[in-house]
């Protein structure tokens, strides 16, 4: 009499009976080949699906790194945006006009007090007189009439300015 014995098996271990039998069933040249086949499969696999793709992805990190770095070093760079205004000169129009050169950086002499002084500057800087205009008008008053002409050193000039409020 003879038995039968029944074996079951999951489906991983059917799969891995049947790949076995295929296998024992191919010649040694047919196994190297396959072998060989399956080894540059992997390898393929390994390169264009793995490293490849990481390799790329860590080079575009590295850009991005380095353009915020970039980007974090010229907002470090440029400071606060905060602008705080100039303080604005106060008291009487011969006072203000007084304090408005000062803060430009060039010597005046006022004459005439009240609402219209007339104020005398010889020698200053051409850019410090508009300086000082600005600041003069910014603070309230208004130029009259002005009377600039070109000194004898060069980008200096000679002023008499009347204001009136």
């Amino acid at each position: 009499m003879s038995r039968i014995r029944i074996i079951e098996r999951s489906g991983i271990e059917a799969a891995l009976a049947r790949l076995d039998g295929w296998w024992s069933a191919r010649s040694a040249r047919e196994r190297v080949m396959v072998g060989t086949l399956g080894v540059l499969m992997a390898a393929l696999i390994l390169i264009f699906g793995v490293v490849k793709p990481l390799q790329s992805a860590r080079t575009e990190a590295r850009n991005d790194i380095r353009a915020y770095e970039t980007l974090l070093a010229r907002m470090r760079a440029a400071g606060t945006l905060v602008v705080n205004a100039p303080q604005q000169p106060e008291g009487t129009p011969d006072q203000i006009v007084a304090q408005a050169a000062a803060g430009a950086g060039i010597a005046v002499t006022v004459t005439g007090a009240g609402e219209a002084p007339i104020a005398k500057a010889e020698g200053v800087p051409y850019d410090g007189l508009v300086r000082w205009l600005a600041d003069a008008t910014r603070a309230g008053l208004s130029v009259r009439d002005a009377r600039i002409v070109k000194a004898n050193a060069p980008g200096r000039v000679d002023a008499v300015v009347e204001f009136a409020r």
